[in-house]
């Protein structure tokens, strides 16, 4: 990759625009009109202030052996934002600041399991 002038980093980048958008309410339901309607208004809700909180970001273990491990944690995340996701439709409301930094704190602690994973916390299974 260093030859096509791509580093380790750029694919790190994407990953991590990935995991933080896997916890992302909306991204896990159907695009309709809810979805159109706040989607923008939901992916600001924390970007002000969140340097200025980054305590309410709640980093908890999370533990990669495997890529069928790493596939399960997405999953589940995954869904507890797809959950997240109808309950905003149902109730035809933004996210909370609250459930905002909950979301966040989910993406963050996978990142932080993916990061120990590539770089060798954790031996991949044979």
């Amino acid at each position: 990759m260093k030859s096509k002038g791509k580093y380790g980093e750029y694919h790190l980048a994407f990953c991590s625009h990935y995991v933080a958008d896997l916890s992302q309410p909306l991204h896990n339901v159907e695009h309709n009109f809810i979805n159109v309607t706040y989607h923008k208004d939901i992916d600001g809700i924390i970007n002000d202030g969140i340097l200025e909180n980054l305590d309410k970001i709640k980093v908890y273990p999370i533990r990669i052996e495997s890529e069928e491990a790493l596939a399960k944690e997405v999953a589940r995340i995954a869904n507890q934002a797809m959950i997240l996701g109808y309950k905003l439709e149902d109730e035809k409301r933004l996210l909370t600041k609250e459930e905002a930094y909950q979301q966040v704190s989910h993406s963050a602690s996978l990142f932080r399991a993916i990061l120990e994973y590539v770089s060798g916390g954790i031996k991949p299974e044979k």
